[in-house]
């Protein structure tokens, strides 16, 4: 779920992202206010929301978390093709009549690609951390499928808690294991994708 959310977030950013970049202006402006709109709530305030609207379950959580994480990665994409679009390349792929969508995929975005991924894996970390929480509220996915979450929220009494640690301790080790090492990998794929490093 994390995998395919992060997915679904980084692919409405980078479109977002692209065209905001590459025509600026008005639609620049549109695109960055809208991601306003999304950022001005905290994300799980904003998630805990749409489930109220949308329901329980597996597929309305993936889409949630896509329209809801998109904002981090257009801005990323927004900046680095802000900065790349007066270069000479782009200017001589102009004046050699190819097309602006290909310009912007084919030869802008491309170079973008390493925050984008940085952003995936840090993202995909972050809606494993939400999912849980949410399952443990009650608000997530069906109690009856075995997520980290759902262990936890089927060992909260007061009874497990005391007498079968491994029920509840388990499930929020292997969390924090696995949220941990995402974004130590992501933090690695940042060193391998900027020069400066």
């Amino acid at each position: 779920m994390g995998i395919v959310s992060a997915f679904g977030a980084s692919m409405i950013g980078i479109t977002l992202g692209s065209l905001a970049g590459y025509f600026g202006g008005k639609v620049d402006s549109l695109i960055l206010y809208i991601s306003e709109i999304f950022m001005a709530f905290p994300s799980i305030m904003l998630v805990i929301i749409l489930v109220g609207y949308t329901g329980r379950g597996l597929s309305n959580l993936i889409v949630i978390f896509a329209i809801t994480g998109w904002t981090g990665g257009m801005r990323i994409v927004r900046g680095k093709i802000f900065s790349l679009r007066e270069e000479a390349f782009v200017e001589s792929c102009k004046a050699n009549g190819i097309k602006s969508s290909s310009i912007m995929f084919r030869h802008l975005l491309p170079n973008t690609l390493g925050p984008v991924i940085v952003d995936f894996t840090l993202l995909t970390g972050g809606y494993v951390l939400q999912e849980a929480a949410l399952s443990f509220l009650g608000l997530g996915v069906d109690p009856s499928i075995p997520t980290w979450g759902n262990m936890i929220n089927a060992a909260r009494s007061l009874q497990i808690i005391q007498n079968h640690v491994n029920l509840w301790l388990a499930p929020g080790i292997t969390i924090c294991l696995f949220t941990l090492a995402i974004n130590f990998f992501g933090d690695g794929l940042r060193d391998v994708f900027d020069p400066t490093q």
